[in-house]
């Protein structure tokens, strides 16, 4: 029967109890006034009869309402389950409205998962999460120094396993040639940069959730990329290196980002000094306030400076040192503090992790510093 046609005929049975009720009560009442002086010529209690009579209404008018009651709660219950079906549905709706992956030139195969595509010279590797096939993931690209690999500077940063956790795809190229000689060059920006590009298409990234991170070498890739598409970042992270990106007048971000720099004082491969003089150039362009330290102990020290409008620079400096040599090279602080990288990647020359314990992990403070600044 039709929702409406149960109602109809439930509010029916009601008025209808409720009509007959009284009146077979009152029924019940004359027949006691009539019988009244015949019961008390025999001695027959009379309120009986008009108490059985109240009672059969009153039976009456509760079965009409618990049929009222269970009807009410039949069509509430198919309510309820309408409203649950209609919430799967708007879910799987949801879920649905969220485009496929869309292949593109050389990314050939956009499944979740590890990938590894050739684009033009270079060789990146690309970590998928599962969830970003059905919602819009943020994009981190993560570069190697010299002598490296992206599997020797994942095995530091493990920013793809950060990834899988906290909903980025991470995109690692490969310099050429392969390890011990890999080197990149600032001839490699365009194609590392091309290749975020078709990422962000491919995988239907969110646009203000770009980032850019890079150690030694790759950290001058990322100063070079935050002055050339600074517009692209929401925020960047490089590491022990101090050019790329010189601050002048001439030679600046277009706008404001949100950077978090570290530098080893003990760095031997590529000196303090020029992390200084950087940072002193940064304060002058930018107009970075005098700085609060906010974390730090004996052997690191973080300061956060900030812009007249408030963007953050912060600067990570540390004593954590490699004593061996590696490649003919002392590197002393020019290391990863927290990693555990055991040094055995094809053609690794050696471990980049600081050897000692440190407070800190890079890969998990440059992610932390990613998912506090978003663009906007």
């Amino acid at each position: 029967m039709p929702r409406i046609l149960r109602v109809r005929s439930l509010l029916s049975a009601l008025l209808l109890s409720f009509a007959c009720g009284p009146a077979g009560g009152g029924g019940s009442g004359d027949t006691e006034a009539t019988s009244e002086g015949t019961s008390a010529s025999e001695g027959t209690g009379t309120s009986e009869g008009p108490g059985t009579s109240e009672e059969t209404g009153a039976s009456a008018s509760a079965s009409a309402t618990t049929s009222a009651s269970a009807t009410t709660g039949a069509t509430t219950g198919e309510s309820t389950t309408a409203a649950s079906s209609t919430g799967e549905r708007e879910t799987e709706s949801d879920t649905a409205s969220f485009p496929p992956p869309a292949p593109e030139g050389c990314i050939d195969d956009a499944e979740a998962g590890h990938h590894e595509y050739t684009c033009g010279e270079i060789v990146f590797d690309v970590e998928v999460p599962e969830a970003c096939l059905q919602e819009a993931c943020g994009l981190i690209v993560d570069v190697h120094g010299f002598s490296m690999s992206a599997a020797m500077e994942d095995a530091s940063t493990e920013l793809r396993r950060l990834g899988r956790e906290r909903g980025y795809v991470v995109i690692q190229p490969n310099a050429n040639p392969a390890p011990p000689l890999a080197s990149w060059k600032a001839s490699d920006d365009p194609e590392v940069f091309a290749m975020l590009e078709r990422a962000l298409k491919v995988w239907h990234l969110d646009p203000d959730r770009v980032h850019f991170t890079g150690f030694s070498q790759g950290g001058g890739m990322t100063w070079r990329m935050l002055c050339a598409h600074a517009d692209v970042f929401a925020s960047v992270a490089p590491a022990a290196l101090a050019e790329g990106c010189a601050f002048t007048a001439d030679e600046q971000p277009a706008r404001e980002v949100p950077v978090l720099y570290m530098h080893g004082i003990d760095d031997e491969l590529v000196p303090f000094s020029g992390a200084e003089a950087l940072m002193e150039q940064v304060k002058i362009t930018w107009e970075l306030d005098a700085g609060e330290v906010i974390a730090g102990d004996e052997d690191f020290e973080r300061t956060r400076f900030l812009t007249p409008s408030g963007t953050p620079f912060e600067w990570i400096t540390h004593h954590y040192a490699i004593a061996e040599v590696c490649l003919l090279l002392k590197l002393g602080g020019h290391c990863f503090p927290g990693s555990e990288d055991p040094g055995t990647a094809p053609g690794q020359p050696c471990s980049f992790a600081c050897p000692q314990e440190a407070a800190f992990h890079w890969g998990e403070e440059v992610m932390d510093f990613f998912e506090a600044h978003p663009r906007g």
